[in-house]
């Protein structure tokens, strides 16, 4: 687990350098990786967790919007259904107060 969270924390790193667009994609890839592998819910690798995935999420949007990941956004929408169910609730439940158009068009589906 230790390993998944230095990881984690390092791709964030990685996301706040100049032009790091690539580093979104990433992010959110080894994101939806880890969340495809196992039950998050009730972990010690919960709070990153998440704090990594409302950082992936905060930071993309659809195609063609300026100053956001386009690549983050299309790599959740596609991969979003390859979450556990589990972790798919666990996301919705923590990301659906957050005021993000882009977030509650990936999180609405396949709960």
């Amino acid at each position: 687990l230790n390993v998944f969270c230095n990881i984690i924390d390092k791709k964030i790193e990685l996301t706040k350098k100049p032009g790091a667009w690539e580093q979104y994609e990433h992010l959110a890839k080894w994101l939806i990786y880890f969340g495809s592998l196992f039950e998050v819910k009730g972990t010690n690798f919960e709070k990153k967790y998440i704090h990594a995935v409302e950082h992936s999420m905060t930071y993309m949007n659809k195609p063609y919007e300026t100053g956001y990941s386009w690549r983050a956004y299309l790599a959740w929408k596609t991969k979003w259904p390859s979450l556990t169910a589990s972790n798919r609730s666990l996301i919705k439940n923590e990301m659906e107060d957050i005021p993000l158009q882009q977030i509650h068009d990936i999180v609405s589906k396949f709960i």
